[in-house]
């Protein structure tokens, strides 16, 4: 009877160490699924000669905007509060440029008279024919902002003049992402649609960029925020060089992009993060983090818990399994990330700080300077040879190296994820 009881408290024992360190347990390395056939896709596009070095003011970066949301919508993540889709369109020329041009009857409309909602970044060209036609006799209401969805593209055809002041979208609108699946544009017109053109102003681009984002709600902690980013412009080419022109970009910084990419799949398939994760794709980190400056004023600083960012992770420079994390000095982060990863037995391996400058290059400073615990995962430094050259190209990125990085984000964060620790 002694016997059986100690075998029955075993068991019990067992069974707790199971429930209460299954968080440990899941997030060992072996079971952390990173596919390396997807990182070498994602950095194999992004870093193609066909995206000519992701320049910013260039139709490339939007392309490669464009790949970003697609992969944000296969994870099935929600956008960022108050926004229709992953994008957040953004000047640093202070100009006032609309996305699309639309003529009505052969006869160019005022931007003011008409909306086009849509998930395309790009969109393709439109004409009427593409539109199954609804007529409105008056203003839409604000609810319909927030409620219909259309089984076809639709044209909502308002049958009149605004007035000067009138705008065809009402102040109090209320939108609600996923209550447009299809395109809707929406006209202000007192004239029949008898033929209807629209089509991407060729000046947006060159004078827009787009920060991406994308949204992973928390179980029991959903006000406190962990961000994840990764700047995905580059240098784009350049004219004047006499063979390879194309500043690819595959490690500076496609391969961040495809851990953020990466690390999106892992916790919306988990779907246990305790904590909300943002999920951000920065532009203009080549033109002096702009991108990030922007994000930063939109934001409560109280909520947001830590910033992981992720730059230049493709190349071992200080050996395989080998990263460094900017900036640990200025906050706890660091050791709660070396005691996770040992707690869960990494064989990765976290280098002192490469320098204070870089940590002032990347993304995270922006978060840094409105005092949240930010920092950047790196693996290689700008002394790398192909640091801002063409040579910069996929075949030099160990795909392996990469994966292992990301595995390692996974579990150095996994207590941060959680909630149980703060930076």
């Amino acid at each position: 009877m002694l016997q059986k009881m100690k075998m029955l408290k075993t068991i019990f024992l067992v069974g707790l160490y199971i429930l209460t360190g299954s968080r440990l347990f899941a997030q060992t390395a072996d079971s952390i699924h990173i596919d390396q056939s997807e990182i070498r896709d994602i950095v194999s596009f992004l870093a193609s000669d066909s995206l000519k070095g992701r320049g910013n003011h260039s139709i490339e970066l939007g392309k490669a905007a464009q790949y970003i949301a697609n992969k944000f919508t296969a994870c099935t993540l929600q956008p960022f509060p108050d926004c229709l889709n992953f994008h957040q369109p953004f000047s640093i020329f202070n100009t006032n440029i609309t996305r699309d041009v639309l003529l009505w009857n052969n006869k160019l409309l005022n931007t003011n008279d008409y909306v086009y909602l849509t998930n395309a970044i790009i969109p393709s060209p439109k004409t009427l024919a593409n539109f199954k036609i609804i007529q409105v006799e008056n203003n839409l209401p604000d609810s319909f902002f927030y409620y219909n969805a259309y089984e076809d593209d639709a044209l909502i055809w308002i049958k009149k003049k605004l007035f000067q002041k009138e705008s065809i979208v009402p102040q109090t609108a209320v939108f609600k992402s996923d209550a447009f699946k299809h395109n809707v544009l929406i006209v202000a017109n007192e004239h029949n649609p008898e033929s209807l053109s629209l089509y991407l102003n060729d000046a947006y681009y060159k004078n827009v960029l787009l920060n991406m984002v994308a949204m992973l709600p928390g179980k029991s902690k959903p006000n406190e925020v962990v961000i994840f980013s990764a700047h995905y412009d580059h240098l784009g080419a350049k004219a004047k060089e006499p063979e390879d022109n194309i500043y690819n970009g595959a490690n500076d910084n496609a391969a961040g992009v495809a851990a953020l990419l990466s690390l999106a799949e892992y916790y919306a398939t988990q779907n246990n993060n305790e904590r909300t994760i943002i999920f951000r794709a920065f532009a203009g980190e080549e033109l002096g983090l702009v991108g990030s400056k922007l994000f930063v004023d939109d934001i409560n600083p109280k909520a947001v818990k830590a910033v992981i960012n992720m730059d230049m992770i493709g190349i071992p420079q200080m050996g395989k399994n080998h990263i460094f994390i900017t900036g640990s000095w200025n906050s706890t982060f660091s050791k709660i990330f070396r005691k996770n990863l040992s707690t869960l037995g990494s064989n990765v391996i976290v280098d002192r700080d490469r320098s204070v400058d870089l940590f002032k290059r990347s993304d995270n400073y922006s978060f840094f300077q409105k005092g949240i615990a930010a920092y950047t995962i790196m693996s290689s430094t700008d002394q790398d040879d192909c640091y801002h050259q063409p040579c910069d190209e996929v075949k030099r990125l160990d795909i392996q190296h990469i994966a292992t990085v990301i595995k390692s984000i996974v579990q150095g964060c996994s207590t941060i994820v959680s909630g149980e620790s703060t930076p």
